[in-house]
């Protein structure tokens, strides 16, 4: 099957806070076999950082943890520790692992990683355009060569153009730590949300073999790499929109109003869209798609007639600007599934 993982894999390291891996072949397997989470390996002392990992993450969405941590255990055969982290793991992590979309092109890898880092609100089509507007937003920073990734940070594979000034999207993902990783490898409905391997990922999409300084660059790489990785830390679009609430004279509670009705409307398209396309297999009828349609354009009508107003004020950099650019961006991406 296409997206299957090696059958050996070895665990990723951090060296020098940049994606590398040892020399040292050590297993490292995810199995989801009758509802239960289970990550093993040749050693209890692996496993431990992959708790930690899981725990920081499960922790930054602010999703409910157990009082008693899982202990790992031997497993009756082979020798193997293994590890039960169905408690541990973050919520939409434990409802939607291993699970499949019902049609072709619905859910893709860089919709995955927003949501899962909270930057959008329900699983949908996203397209390359969009996942680089998140990544280069106020909400996201890119972290630099040197410094560690941290649990839920966002990993993005790119193909640097061959004059060096610019890329293609080819792939986002979350960096969970421990060797591991959260990614839905393509768009295929064949293709599910998986905690998995990050080697395995990286290996997938031809990552694994380039050299260290196309590994977390900050910036296109000076050459030498055919593919490259990069790593965001991003505040959810909630917290984002707190912040400016916060800052008094930033944007007006009028304007804040008038982004947070057309926002609601928004999430309820997408969460309509998410629930016909992974919930049931259902396709939207001709009469809802076009009430969809006339929705989102009315939402861009409003979000471009605020925008017109700001139009000498700066573009994502300006705190109000940027909310009705991201409603834009998103009512965009929508309309291009519709």
């Amino acid at each position: 099957m296409v997206g299957a993982l090696p059958s050996r894999t070895p665990a990723l390291i951090l060296v020098i806070g940049a994606l590398h891996w040892s020399g040292a072949r050590a297993e490292l397997r995810v199995q989801d076999r009758d509802g239960t989470l289970s990550v093993s390996a040749s050693s209890c002392a692996e496993l431990g950082a992959v708790r930690d990992s899981l725990v920081a993450w499960t922790r930054r969405l602010g999703d409910p943890l157990p009082a008693v941590l899982p202990e790992t255990q031997t497993a009756p055969s082979g020798g193997k520790c293994v590890l039960v982290v169905d408690s541990i793991v973050p919520e939409r992590v434990r409802k939607y692992n291993g699970k499949r979309a019902v049609v072709d092109n619905s859910v893709n890898c860089w919709n995955t990683s927003l949501v899962l880092a909270e930057l959008l609100p329900a699983f949908r089509n996203t397209t390359g355009e969009e996942m680089t507007f998140w990544m280069d937003s106020p909400l996201c920073r890119v972290i630099e060569p040197g410094q560690e990734p941290l649990p839920g940070d966002i990993i993005t594979i790119r193909s640097p153009h061959s004059d060096g000034t610019g890329y293609n999207e080819v792939h986002g993902l979350i960096h969970v730590g421990g060797g591991l990783a959260f990614s839905k490898n393509g768009a295929a409905a064949s293709q599910p949300f998986e905690l998995q391997t990050l080697q395995g990922v990286l290996e997938m999409y031809g990552a694994a073999e380039e050299p260290a300084h196309c590994y977390q660059a900050a910036a296109v790489p000076n050459g030498g790499c055919r593919s490259y990785t990069s790593v965001y830390r991003c505040q959810t679009l909630d917290e984002y929109v707190q912040s400016v609430r916060r800052s008094p004279g930033v944007v007006s509670e009028e304007q804040l109003g008038a982004y947070a009705e057309l926002d609601n409307c928004l999430r309820e398209i997408e969460n309509r869209w998410m629930a016909d396309r992974l919930e049931r297999d259902a396709y939207l009828d001709p009469a809802a798609r076009a009430l969809l349609r006339a929705s989102l354009a009315a939402i861009e009508a409003l979000a471009n007639q605020e925008l017109v107003k700001l139009q000498e004020v700066g573009g994502k950099d300006n705190p109000e600007a940027f909310l009705w650019i991201s409603l834009l961006t998103r009512t965009s991406a929508l309309q291009k599934q519709l």
